[in-house]
């Protein structure tokens, strides 16, 4: 199943090579992806074992009517070329078995063939070939298409073809069938076997080809009702340099030029080898479905009648293992810490708060008196933002929620209390269609003890997170004829512990405290599966995260200033710490049984912390005390801002 052809010596080579540039196969050679040790079967004539391109994996041919492998041929050579060539294949690592069912052009000797690679452990077979009938309007010799057939004819004329075939399925096994070279509008009645036969479409690729512009080749066959598992891909329309360059039989040196489908069905097949060893824990259906998901869209807009899923693209397939495709869920684990971190800062504000009588609070915190239990009211609104890295996306994620608590113990000197409550968080990416919804409960205690200057301070906060994720920016899944968008929910839980300790010294206006900080913070999710993005669907381990800071800070406390109904306080305080742990929150995603590790930037170890606050506290206890509050945490590629604002009552 060829058309024109050109020769040209080795020292000649390459003069082009555009059909492996169109598929992007150095791509995948550059990153060491090249089929090895991915045992291929090649059902064509016979090929030249020892041709330079492949004879070091060259591992034995088979004549199907028993006689020793050959004579050597164009057709057999240069498909095997094309396939797994040093210089001229797609996948220069893979394993060769020959296949020559020109030895009896027969039903039997057909299903020899693939029985005898079936027996060699060959489960992915190159068929550059095709059932020929004579055309009864013309009187010429052409494939048998699936309009010229039936299932009971098929039966009839090839039951040992189907039989071994079946066989292959049952084995695992993927066929790559070329549409033939007739510019029909349907394609060989093999490469359109699932047609007749459906639970044979998970095994079966059809391969239409076209020419150096990326167009339809002339002579091609369209993909047709095969167009559900059907592909383009480069063979050549015309002489020379517009054809496909691969290994020749007239020396170990030599290469010839040739176009057709049969020249475009051993790129697709070299692509499957390359698949097959990206991912060696996966079934070779899922490989033919990623080799077809990948493709990209030429023709009329999604899967068509002439292109099918589109033009092989070995780039995009090569690229869905890149960590980018699951840097959302990184991110998603770095706004949970920001959630949970929003929620300690406020009930730090609230550990700072003074004592007093009782609370009713807006926005901000209350307290009661020593002599019993005090209730207080907060909203949380909390923005962080981080940046992009390598193979990581920026986000910003905002909290909104609501914390409230009791006082258990408020007097001068010591305070304690529970707290409980609910917060919302919105992780959006820049510059991708991912996002992030999350719900959180959260639950704390928190408490301060002070003597003769000496304080220590701090909270332990428990969370529990509900965290639905979408996915559209999917590696590997550029231009296709399927957008894309995976979805997925997360349910995990999460910790978080504030400490302080120090000194607190009298001014002449106001107090400062120097003290010293401890922050740790620990976060695990459940395992759960993507759905909605097809072959490219994620499974997500379970995982977990750990970061610790340590460091110092300073705190300052004006002294209160009269006004006419209330008196002003204003705080400020800035800390230093370092960051300990996971620092890029590495986070692994699983596509097609490899593993994937994708992260955040990182976001820096060197934390800066500024916090002010105002107090506005009325002169009788039943006045209206007003509160606003600012804190932010910096790193060198992330940043968290909380805020308060609100009013609460004495009485």
């Amino acid at each position: 199943m060829s058309a024109g052809m050109g020769t040209s010596r080795a020292q000649e080579l390459p003069i082009s090579l555009w059909g492996l540039e169109m598929v992007g196969r150095n791509h995948a050679t550059e990153k060491g992806f090249v089929g090895a040790g991915v045992k291929v079967g090649i059902m064509d004539e016979a090929a030249l074992p020892s041709h330079q391109e492949f004879a070091t994996r060259w591992m034995g041919g088979f004549n199907v009517d028993g006689s020793p492998y050959g004579p050597p041929q164009l057709h057999g050579t240069h498909v095997s070329g094309t396939v797994a060539g040093l210089n001229v294949g797609v996948a220069p690592g893979a394993l060769l078995y020959g296949i020559n069912w020109a030895a009896s052009n027969s039903d039997i000797g057909f299903a020899s063939g693939y029985w005898w690679g079936l027996d060699q452990g060959v489960r992915l077979f190159n068929n550059s070939w095709s059932f020929i009938l004579t055309d009864p309007d013309t009187g010429q010799q052409r494939t048998m298409t699936v309009a010229d057939t039936t299932r009971p004819q098929l039966e009839s004329n090839f039951p040992f073809t189907l039989w071994a075939l079946f066989d292959s399925v049952s084995a695992g096994s993927v066929q790559v069938f070329a549409t033939d070279n007739y510019a029909l509008p349907q394609p060989s009645a093999l490469a359109g076997l699932p047609y007749f036969y459906p639970e044979l479409q998970p095994n079966w690729i059809a391969v239409t080809a076209v020419g150096p512009t990326g167009t339809l080749a002339s002579y091609a066959n369209h993909c047709g009702v095969a167009a559900s598992w059907c592909i383009a891909a480069p063979g050549g329309d015309g002489d020379g340099n517009d054809g496909i360059w691969s290994a020749s039989p007239i020396s170990d040196d030599y290469y010839q030029s040739i176009d057709g489908t049969s020249m475009a069905t051993p790129h697709v097949t070299g692509a499957m080898a390359v698949a097959a060893q990206m991912f060696p824990d996966a079934d070779y259906t899922d490989l033919a479905q990623l080799v077809l998901q990948s493709a990209t869209d030429i023709g009329d807009p999604g899967i068509d009648p002439v292109y099918g899923w589109g033009l092989l693209s070995v780039r995009n397939m090569v690229d869905s293992i890149d960590p980018s495709t699951g840097a959302v869920f990184a991110d998603a684990a770095w706004s949970r810490f920001a959630a949970m971190g929003h929620v300690t800062q406020v009930i730090r504000n609230r550990i700072e708060a003074a004592p007093a009588t009782a609370d009713i609070a807006l926005g901000a915190s209350g307290a009661a008196s020593a002599a019993g239990l005090g209730a207080w009211l907060m909203p949380v609104h909390g923005a962080a933002s981080i940046e992009s890295g390598s193979d990581a996306l920026p986000g910003d994620s905002d909290t909104n929620g609501i914390i409230g608590g009791i006082d258990f113990l408020d007097e001068v000197g010591a305070r304690a209390g529970i707290a409980g409550g609910y917060t919302h968080a919105r992780l959006s990416i820049r510059g991708a269609d991912d996002s992030a919804r999350s719900d959180n409960l959260h639950l704390a205690v928190y408490g301060r003890w002070s003597a003769n200057g000496w304080f220590v301070d701090g909270s332990a906060q428990l969370a529990h997170f509900d965290q639905s994720i979408e996915r559209g920016k999917i590696a590997g899944a550029v231009g296709t004829s399927v957008k894309r968008v995976g979805r997925s929910d997360l349910s995990g839980h999460g910790a978080m512990a504030d400490l302080r300790a120090g000194y607190q010294a009298d001014l002449a206006r106001g107090q400062i405290s120097p003290y010293a900080l401890l922050i740790a913070r620990w976060q695990e999710t459940d395992a759960s599966t993507e759905s909605g993005a097809g072959i490219f669907s994620l499974n997500l381990p379970a995982s977990s995260h750990s970061q610790w800071e340590a460091g110092p800070g300073i705190r300052y406390e004006t002294g209160a200033v009269a006004l006419s109904s209330h008196s002003l306080k204003l705080t400020l305080d800035l800390s230093y710490s370092r960051l300990l742990g996971d620092n890029s929150l590495a986070t692994p995603v699983v596509l097609l049984g490899r593993e994937i590790e994708s992260h955040t930037a990182a976001a820096g170890r060197d934390v800066l912390r500024l916090g002010t606050q105002f107090d506005l506290t009325a002169a009788s206890e039943s006045g209206i005390n007003w509160f606003a509050a600012y804190d932010g945490a910096f790193q060198t590629r992330a940043s968290a801002h909380t805020f308060a604002l609100g009013a609460h009552m004495r009485f």
